[in-house]
């Protein structure tokens, strides 16, 4: 017998997505971008494929925690346009996205960290606490209150057992699947991942690493085609506030 865990998690998630349109309209969460840079090599071409190959290799030896490189193919506009080629590095809830392309007769690199974190708001608990009561109403309309008052008690042990297991070693898929689930995942985010210096000083090592391992292969491109390298004004990325959460 098998289970299509894929469509048990997405129904079980439906309400949470259907209530999260109005978290979207009161603009209360999405990715914050908090560090930008690119550069132009103007009568220059470079293999993107190449390009990436050596960001990785250079990723490989910084060995940072956490961190998982991946391509991606995204479209330019609308789902019909056409696609580029994107490297993404994530770690946690913090995605570097490189792209490395040609355009016009120059070839480009642009990078930029976005921040994915969402501490839960006021919004987020009173929708949380409807929705346990009501699940806990209608079971308690339908076979009594001690029933109604254990599925309360059972929705609550699951959610915290649940949270508690994620963070855990080896709970890295529940994590992201938890922190992705909007309503329940600010929540989460919260209670179990608070904004703490240690993760402060580990996101900026994340940031700072990452961009060192694309400088790094932007200097093998330009030291392989005999070109001017960049100066240290050039390397220094556009960075905003970190920690605003």
């Amino acid at each position: 017998m098998s289970t299509n865990i894929p469509s048990v998690w997405s129904w079980f998630t439906f309400p949470f997505r259907f209530l999260a349109g109005a978290r979207e309209r009161l603009q209360v969460r999405g990715s914050e971008e908090i560090s930008q840079w690119a550069k132009p090599f103007e009568q220059f071409n470079y293999s993107p494929q190449e390009f990436y190959k050596l960001v990785e290799r250079n990723l490989e030896t910084r060995k940072i925690p956490g961190a998982a490189a991946e391509w991606r193919a995204i479209h330019e506009g609308n789902i019909l346009s056409p696609e580029r080629l994107y490297l993404n590095i994530q770690r946690e809830r913090l995605l570097f996205v490189l792209c490395a392309a040609p355009f016009g007769n120059a070839f480009f690199v642009s990078c930029r960290l976005l921040d994915y974190r969402s501490g839960a708001n006021l919004f987020d608990y009173l929708v949380g606490v409807v929705l346990l009561l009501g699940v806990s109403f209608a079971v308690f309309t339908e076979y009594g209150l001690i029933p109604g008052l254990f599925a309360l008690g059972l929705l609550v042990t699951l959610f915290w057992s649940l949270f508690r297991r994620a963070v855990t070693v080896g709970g890295e898929w529940l994590d992201e699947k938890i922190a992705d689930v909007p309503i329940i995942g600010p929540i989460y985010e919260s209670l179990f991942r608070p904004d703490t210096y240690y993760r402060r000083d580990t996101a900026e090592m994340f940031r700072q690493l990452t961009h060192n391992a694309v400088m790094q292969a932007v200097d093998e491109m330009t030291t392989e085609k005999g070109i001017r390298g960049l100066t240290e004004e050039e390397r220094k990325p556009v960075v905003r506030n970190l920690y605003k959460r």
